[in-house]
């Protein structure tokens, strides 16, 4: 992970720390709650694991977006192929949909 990509990462958590009030305030986000160690992991790797980024988006009433968390695994690219993909499925079941409904 190049270093300005963490250090983003960083500054990402650290907002969420203060608008919540510490590391520990982010912990019981979950349910149930996790560690505040599990935070402090997450800033010193640059990283936060994608089944909690939308936890915290939310905590935050999404002032920081997924890829401000995990910038890997919530690339531009990747939320692009996910709504495309999500539109090819919407257009298949609304078919299906209607050839029942025949």
């Amino acid at each position: 992970m190049a270093q300005s990509e963490k250090a983003k990462v960083e500054a990402a958590i650290r907002f969420v720390a203060s608008t919540l009030g510490s590391q520990a305030a982010i912990a019981k986000v979950f349910s149930p709650p996790i560690r505040q160690q599990s935070v402090y992991s997450w800033l010193r790797d640059g990283c936060v694991p994608p089944d909690r980024v939308m936890a915290i988006c939310k905590s935050v009433d999404r002032r920081v977006k997924p890829h401000e968390l995990n910038p890997r695994f919530f690339s531009p690219e990747f939320i692009d192929f996910i709504i495309s993909e999500y539109s090819r499925f919407q257009k298949v079941e609304k078919t299906e949909q209607d050839r029942k409904a025949a």
